[in-house]
């Protein structure tokens, strides 16, 4: 699977939706991610912000690379 189809999401999927399935690829790569209900928060928001601004795949990409700079802080 080449990381295009791996980001690819589902038209409809709502932004809840998005962070887990993010959150989830997240853990399969890099393993275990804490989030707290906070963070999912922030983590919606700002995937919201950004979609609005440029566009689905570009948002989604950027939650998981700062998913992925979190589990390097928490390691």
């Amino acid at each position: 699977m080449t990381e295009e189809e791996e980001t690819t999401e589902v038209v409809g999927e709502s932004a809840e939706q998005v962070i887990d399935r993010v959150h989830k690829e997240g853990e399969a790569e890099h393993g275990p991610i804490y989030l707290s209900k906070y963070m999912h928060r922030d983590f919606i928001e700002l995937y919201r912000n950004l979609k609005k601004e440029y566009n689905r795949e570009f948002a989604a990409e950027e939650v998981k690379r700062r998913m992925k700079m979190l589990t390097k802080q928490q390691r």
